[in-house]
């Protein structure tokens, strides 16, 4: 743990030998003599909270980038050091360059949020899944009865980097059977556009129920027939199906849903909703593989664009994503049923994005601000994506590719520097594009930018990392 003391406006770095640090000149000069403290310090994430807490983004940048670089230890705090070197001997500031489409991409993130809407009778798991995927309580789950009998607005906790609401809301039967009643609810409490439609039901049952099929039709009512096309349909209680009828059952449930929801929205518009099967007991499904990795690849084909950005921001800074790049590897369930060994550093489970929010929001940049002794941060699990989550998403990587190049647009400054990040970004770029556009956007961003870019492409290694 790093110890703290007051001098002056800011807290310095101590590390562990009792070594003091004020400036990141001075922090990069003891990571030189003593490279196993830097290590620490850099994979804990504390050097990037320090240098943003002193009002130096571009070094906190640097020391993300470094941080997420896909390298053993020693090559992650050398190239944190070598780079640190390249913002010192430059005689020109080149490293406010190409930064502005980014920050400006971020801040319109946090301004405007996203949303959840959930769909489906009471007591089918609907809260259980969204707290899976964000990987906090947003939404209550009553252990003995359904929660949910009215149109419930849950928000993001305070600590989210980007604020979002999940929406809960009753089937009809839950709302006595009455569209005006239905309509009624959703009215008075949704008051914002819907970034993504999550329809949850039963994987175990036969049918559509009749209670459903009016929820779809006066859902379609509720908000038009485009608000299918930012669905997915979640099937819960997967682990109720039998491992040999699992294939069968999720297909087949589809096949109904896609037609209920076509005598609402059209054909064109049905046939395109993806489905994933989950179970909220165990982290696979009947068929051995972990599903919350494809949920999160159904949901970031689907929800809105205005959504994407906020979205992915938030997962990847709270969570994180873990990319196998083998297949899916299935187990047993007597695997399953074992106890879970999560005990590795936090390190070797977890790749976080850049997108970290000052530890004050003052506006003076002298002004004295407490900053927490322990600077790390107690998270869930990352998300674990595979190769066949990927791949059984066609949409996927067009979007993943369509997201970096907003990102790098309008940036045309620090050709000179963004060659020196052009291998770095750039292999995992030209990997996904088939040609030099990583090269290209590192040049045209700048370094800084093209740390940033870099960072969010490590994050989300099984977007570009291809």
């Amino acid at each position: 743990m790093v110890s703290i003391f007051t001098q002056g406006n800011y807290h310095p770095f101590i590390f562990r030998n009792g070594e003091q640090a004020g400036s990141p000149e001075q922090l990069v000069k003891i990571c030189e003599r003593i490279p196993q403290d830097g290590i620490y310090f850099l994979l804990r994430e504390d050097f990037e909270k320090w240098l943003k807490y002193i009002n130096q983004d571009d070094f906190a940048q640097i020391a993300v980038a470094a941080r997420l670089a896909f390298k053993s230890d020693k090559d992650r705090i050398e190239q944190f050091i070598r780079d640190s070197y390249v913002i010192f001997s430059e005689e020109t500031p080149a490293t406010t360059l190409g930064t502005d489409q980014f920050s400006q991409i971020q801040e319109r993130a946090k301004d405007r949020g996203f949303s959840f809407l959930l769909v489906g009778r009471t007591g089918v798991g609907k809260s259980s899944t969204i707290n899976s995927l964000m990987g906090r309580e947003v939404a209550p789950v009553g252990e003995f009865e359904a929660e949910t009998k009215v149109v419930k607005a849950y928000t993001s906790p305070t600590s989210a980097t980007i604020p979002y609401v999940v929406y809960d809301t009753p089937g009809l039967c839950d709302a006595d059977g009455s569209n005006a009643k239905y309509l009624e609810l959703i009215n008075s409490k949704i008051t914002e556009p819907i970034d993504c439609l999550w329809f949850v039901t039963l994987l175990d049952d036969n049918r559509v129920r009749t209670d459903e099929i009016d929820t779809i039709r006066h859902t379609t009512t509720a908000f038009g027939k485009d608000i299918w096309k930012r669905a997915v349909i979640i099937f819960t209680r997967a682990d109720k199906v039998e491992p040999e009828n699992f294939s069968r059952y999720l297909t087949e449930r589809t096949r109904l849903l896609h037609e209920e929801i076509a005598r609402s929205a059209g054909k064109e518009i049905a046939s395109t909703i993806p489905s994933v099967a989950v179970s909220n007991k165990l982290p696979r499904t009947p068929d051995g593989k972990l599903w919350l990795g494809r949920l999160f690849v159904k949901t970031f084909v689907r929800i809105s664009e205005e959504g994407l950005d906020g979205f992915l921001f938030e997962i990847t800074n709270w969570r994180g994503l873990k990319i196998d790049e083998s297949r899916s590897k299935t187990t047993s369930p007597e695997e399953d049923s074992q106890p879970r060994q999560d005990k590795q550093p936090r390190q070797d489970n977890y790749i976080h994005s850049s997108v970290h929010v000052h530890l004050s929001e003052s506006n003076s940049k002298t002004a004295h601000r407490e900053l927490p002794e322990d600077f790390s941060e107690a998270r869930p699990p990352a998300i674990e994506v595979t190769q066949d989550d990927i791949d059984d998403t066609p949409e996927f990587l067009p979007r993943a590719k369509s997201w970096f190049s907003k990102v790098a647009e309008g940036a045309a400054k620090g050709a000179e520097i963004g060659e020196k990040v052009g291998l770095a970004v750039g292999t995992v770029v030209d990997r996904l594009t088939g040609s030099n556009l990583g090269k290209e956007v590192a040049a045209s961003v700048g370094f800084v930018a093209g740390g940033i870019v870099g960072t969010a492409i490590g994050a989300l290694r099984g977007l570009f990392g291809r």
